[in-house]
């Protein structure tokens, strides 16, 4: 069975999942997932990969707002934001369109779910100035 390293399922976020794995009476610890139903799996990988999307988008949703409301023009007053934005709604739809192609298991979890390193927002280097 596959390994997840991230997975947004029932409404909560599991990481480094062992679908094969059991408690100490061999009951499977994950045994709701479905592995063996590509379309059920295409739709957890779709809300895992928008689930972290929205975790990131969420940290910068404020300069966002305070730009709306003092009427400046978000680009050009952050830059560095919002073309990490940019990027994670690229990468969401590149990701949500390899899913959607994807017509065996084994082409659906050979897709990186994770989003990369590089579009994630370090909250403490952002400033209003």
């Amino acid at each position: 069975m596959p390994y997840f390293e991230i997975l947004f399922y029932n409404g909560q976020v599991y990481q480094n999942i062992n679908t094969d794995e059991v408690d100490e009476e061999g009951t499977p610890l994950y045994p709701d997932i479905p592995v063996d139903d590509l379309n059920a799996m295409k739709d957890l990988f779709i809300k895992t990969v928008r689930y972290q999307a929205w975790n990131e988008l969420r940290k910068t949703d404020y300069y966002v707002g305070y730009c709306y409301e003092e009427n400046l023009e978000f680009d050009s007053k952050y830059p560095t934001i919002a073309t990490l934005r940019d990027n994670i709604r690229t990468w969401v739809s590149n990701t949500e369109s390899d899913i959607n192609a994807a017509t065996t298991l084994e082409e659906l979890f050979a897709i990186d779910i994770v989003l990369p390193d590089a579009y994630r927002f370090d909250e403490f280097s952002i400033s209003l100035v």
